[in-house]
């Protein structure tokens, strides 16, 4: 070494297995944290809905702790590669709240969910005690929400030496003013003392089990050598009663009745009295067989559709290699080739056994639907850059799909439409299709793609993208043909759903008239305005005389978007969701006179719940994020002065349709429409 303070740069090779790293693994991360967030919240989700599990304590904690990450994901991960806004003209004080804030929910969060974790561990810990022991106070009901309550006051102090550590640094930003004392804390609570608390809890957890798992098989030991012993005297008692009997009849049927007393059930008389045990002993073991071959083949059937839906993931990369993808038609051909073989290995796989549900045509819709949304994801994650694997589709397929409309309807597809497909299947397998529910929750999905495929196909035809469509379009025809046939089946046993909610419920519902129900007052106010709203953005969608120096263009410069997607969506609030707002209003204020005549209104309004969710989902995020990977140039941002403004209009037009399903079709309420 040369004695004077010399800098050398690092060697070629050096750097340039550093940029892969960079590339392949540290830039990746954040996709792998949201796939398996997603996953284990999906999990714990389908753990949450079996019965037995719902009201244990240890669910509640580890589904609370996956909705802490789900929270974290979409708040701290997503915004750093949505659109970022360009510098705020807030005061100073204002942006060292938002930087204190911002750094207390990245620390947060992530220990709430650890925190949350270690809740269940010791939830188990305390299920291996006696049930003598007071500790085991712990796993009632009523305490779970205290200890969730102690928990984010533990966390926020774990928590709180983020915003202290944190600030405004000028010329830098939001940054660290001590870094060593920051780092220092940040390792000894969240890489040190929170490992260490749960391999503790895991290490006591295992020993009590080991404990009292040695004590068990001795008990069992026991009661296996008393069982056998029971099994042997029941064999030679049937052999018994098949031998021709030589004692006197009525010593027999004595002794039969006394049985029956003690008992307490009633044998009949004469010699049939020894084919009664066996018949009784029969009957009893049917539940049981019943359970073991109708309870346990939903769960192992939708895990098995879990599976095929994620193949859709290893054959995209396989067909980004392949030669043939080159060329449009093949694109087609063997998508829908790929798309229709779902069907039959689901059937051959997994359902041949199931009578009740093998002649169903919807459970194989959503089936190859659940397939094709996880491809769909995949797809998205493409256009955001995140992965490589569907690019033949974007330059061969749909081109359509390389803007922010094609990126957020196929994100919507991938999480909310997979989800409502795997719950629908599992309704199915459960033999509860004719249960509001059901009937609720598809309708909601009715709402949801029938809207996307309107904007999609329609924005598609009058865009720019217009003289570039090809063979793989015609993809969507069922996506069009399917929700549109189950909706109108569902519309056609709307009388059938109605007489069996009306037998279930005999007690007639009070209806109020409108001026004792304000909330309904407030609903009919938020549809005027939705109505003037509609058809004011419509006439700058159609860039009439009228609007032609407006000054909304600048609060919501995606409507100038090119691409006619944002054109076909609000053409579609003017045409359909217009028309559904005059009808709500009409039902709010008439039923309680004629409710026969608006026993429509609780299915049209879990339609337009989903149509208005997948509209502004797409709509909103895609007037914020342009895909880096093909941006738009004809798309703008939306002025800093002007976004609290234009976000907020979006969402109101997202979240009260939601609130006016929760009050009209939650519980009972919908019954007062019947």
């Amino acid at each position: 070494m040369s004695a004077d303070n010399q800098t050398y740069p690092l060697p070629s090779e050096t750097v340039l297995v550093l940029h892969v790293i960079q590339h392949y693994f540290v830039d990746q991360l954040p996709l792998v944290i949201t796939i398996l967030g997603l996953l284990g919240f999906i999990g714990n989700c389908f753990t949450f809905l079996q019965p037995v599990l719902r009201r244990t304590s240890f669910c509640i904690y580890t589904l609370c702790g996956s909705c802490v990450d789900i929270i974290n994901i979409f708040a701290n991960l997503f915004p750093n590669y949505l659109n970022p806004l360009v510098e705020d003209l807030t005061p100073s004080k204002s942006n060292r709240l938002r930087c204190k804030l911002k750094i207390f929910s990245l620390v947060f969060l992530p220990q709430l969910s650890m925190n949350l974790l270690i809740m269940s561990l010791i939830d188990r810990l305390v299920c291996t005690y006696s049930p003598a022991c007071r500790v085991r106070f712990l796993l009632q009901s009523k305490m779970v929400p205290w200890l969730i309550g102690i928990t984010v006051i533990i966390s926020s102090i774990m928590s709180s030496y983020a915003p202290i550590l944190n600030d405004i640094i000028p010329e830098i930003g939001c940054n660290t003013t001590n870094a060593l004392s920051n780092s220092a804390w940040y390792i000894s609570i969240h890489g040190i003392l929170t490992p260490l608390i749960m391999l503790v809890l895991v290490s006591l957890t295992h020993r009590r089990f080991s404990q009292s798992r040695q004590r068990v098989m001795e008990i069992s030991k026991t009661k296996r050598r008393h069982f056998r012993n029971q099994f042997v005297t029941m064999v030679f008692a049937q052999i018994l009663f098949c031998l021709p009997q030589h004692k006197d009849v009525d010593i027999e049927q004595s002794q039969l009745t006394r049985m029956s007393r003690r008992k307490n059930t009633k044998l009949p008389t004469g010699t049939d009295g020894k084919a009664s045990v066996t018949n009784e002993l029969s009957a009893k073991s049917k539940p049981l067989v019943k359970s073991v071959d109708v309870e346990s083949p939903p769960t192992r059937v939708l895990c098995g559709i879990i599976g095929v839906s994620f193949l859709s993931v290893p054959i995209c990369y396989i067909l980004s290699y392949m030669k043939e993808m080159k060329d449009s038609l093949n694109v087609f051909l063997y998508s829908a080739a790929i798309c229709i073989a779902v069907a039959p290995l689901t059937y051959f796989l997994l359902i041949k056994h199931l009578l009740h549900v093998k002649k169903e045509m919807y459970f194989y819709v959503f089936t190859i639907f659940s397939f094709t949304a996880i491809a769909d994801l995949l797809l998205a994650l493409t256009i955001d850059g995140y992965s490589s694997a569907f690019l033949f589709y974007l330059e061969q397929g749909e081109v359509y799909l390389k803007t922010g409309h094609g990126l957020f309807i196929n994100y919507w597809d991938g999480t909310t439409h997979f989800l409502l497909y795997l719950v629908m299947i599992y309704c199915m397998l459960k033999q509860q299709t004719k249960t509001k529910f059901f009937r609720f929750l598809s309708l909601f999905w009715c709402g949801s793609i029938i809207n996307s495929l309107i904007v999609l196909v329609g924005g598609a035809a009058v865009g720019q993208f217009g003289s570039h469509i090809k063979p793989s379009c015609l993809l969507n025809v069922p996506y069009m043909m399917f929700p549109l046939i189950f909706l109108l089946r569902q519309c056609h046993s709307r009388q059938t759903f109605i007489q069996q909610q009306n037998k279930e419920n005999r007690k007639a519902s009070s209806r109020k008239p409108l001026n004792a129900r304000p909330l309904d007052i407030l609903f009919i106010g938020y549809f005027i305005f939705a109505i003037l709203f509609a058809i004011f953005r419509v006439l700058h969608a159609l860039k009439t005389p009228l609007t032609k120096n407006s000054f909304y263009y600048d609060y919501e410069p995606y409507i100038l978007n090119k691409s006619g997607f944002p054109t076909v969506q609000l053409l579609t609030y003017g045409f359909y969701f217009v028309a559904y707002y005059y009808l709500a209003i009409n039902a709010l204020i008439f039923y309680d006179q004629q409710p026969s005549q608006y026993n429509w209104f609780p299915d049209w309004t879990m339609v337009h719940a989903g149509a208005a969710a997948q509209a502004q989902f797409s709509y909103l995020l895609s007037s914020l994020h342009d895909p880096p990977l093909f941006p738009e140039p004809s798309w703008a941002a939306i002025p800093p002065n002007n976004w609290w403004i234009s976000v907020g209009l979006n969402l109101i037009l997202a979240i009260v349709p939601q609130l006016l399903a929760f009050r009209v079709c939650t519980g009972k309420r919908d019954r007062e429409f019947y």
